[in-house]
């Protein structure tokens, strides 16, 4: 992998992290606003979590930016954890878009799974999956499961959204590529996600595997080895 293409996989994915954590800030301080009359310490006190988890995200593009590396320097920091609670976390991060998308979400867990990865960067990767089926499946259903395939925990993320049109699918996940009904739903993004997120699976020893029906849905599916 070449060293502009590393630089280019990690400030991605982290300025999308950013984005999603300041856009929860925002949410949460206007629905104070709104409710001006009961101040709610709570709702301000995840506003506060937010913006200060941006502000380390833009410590880590910082780092990167400005870091002189080539491949064989790039440091994964892994731990063992358990992706259910990173699952749990992120989806109540996401939370506001669900809301405001007016999202009806199911969860299933299919067991306890622990895995050996960098959770910082796992946790990038599917706040990307879950915010893409939030943000183009308004007025629908996702549905999330974690279940164990093999000596892999298979991420499976199924909406009912616009979907992707199938002539479209070979380049889904190439650099700036977006498909022309998202564009037209959300001209704004920037289609660097996908791409970002299929980079670090596979340095994690994953895949990700996407099927889409125009106008009917998305399914993702990402696979990480367990920890044996």
């Amino acid at each position: 992998m070449k060293e502009d293409n590393i630089k280019n996989i990690f400030l991605t994915a982290n300025v999308h992290q950013l984005r999603t954590s300041l856009s929860g800030a925002r949410w949460a301080i206007e629905s104070v606003i709104k409710n001006s009359d009961c101040v709610n310490k709570d709702l301000l006190t995840e506003a506060l979590n937010k913006i200060v988890y941006s502000i380390e995200m833009i410590g880590e593009i910082l780092k990167f930016s400005e870091e002189d590396f080539n491949e064989d320097k790039i440091k994964l920091y892994k731990n063992k954890f358990y992706l259910n609670d990173l699952i749990k976390k992120i989806i109540s991060n996401l939370s506001f878009l669900a809301q405001e998308k007016e999202i009806s979400l199911d969860y299933e867990e299919k067991g306890l799974f622990e895995i050996n990865a960098d959770e910082k960067m796992i946790g990038i990767v599917l706040t990307n999956i879950f915010d893409n089926a939030f943000r183009y499946s308004p007025k629908s259903k996702v549905f999330i499961s974690i279940e164990k395939k093999d000596s892999f925990v298979k991420i499976i993320v199924k909406d009912n959204g616009i979907g992707i049109d199938p002539q479209e699918m070979e380049h889904i996940s190439q650099k700036f590529f977006r498909g022309k009904n998202a564009i037209d739903f959300d001209p704004k993004e920037s289609g660097v996600g996908l791409y970002a997120t299929k980079k670090i699976i596979e340095m994690h020893g994953g895949n990700i595997k996407i099927s889409s029906v125009l106008n009917k849905g998305t399914t993702v599916e990402v696979s990480l080895p367990l920890i044996h």
